[in-house]
């Protein structure tokens, strides 16, 4: 993996000039869901079946609901965004084996890398703008997950393992000021405040809409959960 992100140095300075580039380095991971429940494997999949390069099923295939895929798999998950940074992207590498090594047998720790290069933001803003409040420059927005089996499984173990490595990248992003305020829903812990990392401006936009289109608050006293501006700014 440290060998894959040196790799990048050549792809950086089109993946900062284009909207369209787009580089992670990490396993590819397939979820295969099939919307019924056949005896034999559907046919659609069979391409996956026949690849030589899989590294290792995670989920048995199996007949079930959205519910039990998700009772199915212990994974928590941070997001962190920083600038884009050889020397930190090394760092972080060094610090992840440490922690793999504290960690029981069957407890996976893995993160992704998801760049965003400066063309891509300022594409979104040329179209009117995003409610997120991006920076215009080259950023990573990391997402730390650790997933373990059912069977003697250890929700606080994976739980601190992500809190270390999250920890781990504020700590030296923020040394080397190459720390951002944004924080990526799709890869966020509840307890993180991902609207609040949206900036002042646009919380009070979002704030202000809501106001307009759902003076009651439908939308945010109905909903059981999740990030809604009621308590997550």
């Amino acid at each position: 993996m440290l060998r894959s992100t040196r790799q990048q140095l050549p792809f950086r300075r089109p993946w900062k000039m284009t909207p369209k580039l787009g580089c992670s380095p990490n396993f590819v991971a397939v979820g295969l869901l099939y919307g019924d429940t056949p005896a034999e494997p559907p046919s659609a999949f069979e391409s996956f079946y026949n690849l030589k390069s899989l590294v290792t099923t995670a989920l048995p295939t199996t007949n079930g609901t959205l519910l039990s895929l998700a009772q199915a798999i212990g994974c928590p998950v941070c997001s962190v965004t920083t600038q884009a940074s050889q020397e930190l992207y090394e760092e972080v590498y060094k610090s992840w084996t440490e922690v793999c090594k504290t960690l029981p047998a069957g407890c996976v720790l893995h993160y992704t890398i998801q760049p965003m290069g400066k063309a891509g933001v300022e594409a979104g803003k040329d179209r009117g703008e995003n409610i997120m409040g991006h920076e215009s420059i080259p950023q990573c927005w990391w997402v730390f997950t650790c997933e373990w089996p059912q069977e003697g499984s250890d929700d606080a173990v994976a739980q601190q393992a992500v809190n270390k490595m999250s920890e781990t990248v504020h700590s030296l992003a923020r040394e080397a000021g190459l720390l951002l305020d944004f924080k990526c829903m799709s890869f966020s812990m509840a307890s993180q405040r991902v609207l609040g990392s949206y900036g002042a401006e646009n919380i009070k936009r979002m704030q202000e809409a809501a106001a307009k289109y759902d003076p009651e608050g439908v939308f945010q006293k109905l909903q059981y959960g999740g990030f809604l501006l009621r308590n997550n700014v």
